[in-house]
């Protein structure tokens, strides 16, 4: 009667070419792969740096547009108020020939 270990797989301990042509292959790829995504990352992170400049740009480029608009407005307000203040005055003045217009007719009568 033959022993067990004629039914079962035995293990092979010997190293063979294929085994290291394999691990060679292994080792090739990942290391092939591991400088490839190095190199997304930085053009990546190169990418990110680009558009945080752009975007201070455009930050920098919005903030003296508004502070340029906002000094149009104000000196639109301004000259609002002088018209406002002048015109004011002007119906003041109005009222007050009318008032003395009425005053006399009164005075008249």
């Amino acid at each position: 009667m033959e022993g067990p270990s004629s039914k079962w797989l035995s293990f092979d301990p010997t190293i063979h070419a294929g085994h290291l042509i394999t691990a060679c292959s292994i080792i090739v790829c990942t290391l092939g792969m591991w400088y490839g995504m190095v190199g997304d990352i930085n053009i990546l992170k190169l990418q990110n740096i680009q558009r945080e400049k752009e975007i201070a740009e455009v930050k920098a480029e919005a903030a003296a547009t508004n502070s340029a608009v906002q000094g149009k407005i104000d000196a639109l307000v301004q000259v609002q108020r002088q018209e406002v203040g002048k015109l004011r005055d002007d119906m003041n003045g109005w009222f007050m020939n009318l008032d003395q217009k009425l005053d006399r007719k009164a005075d008249k009568r």
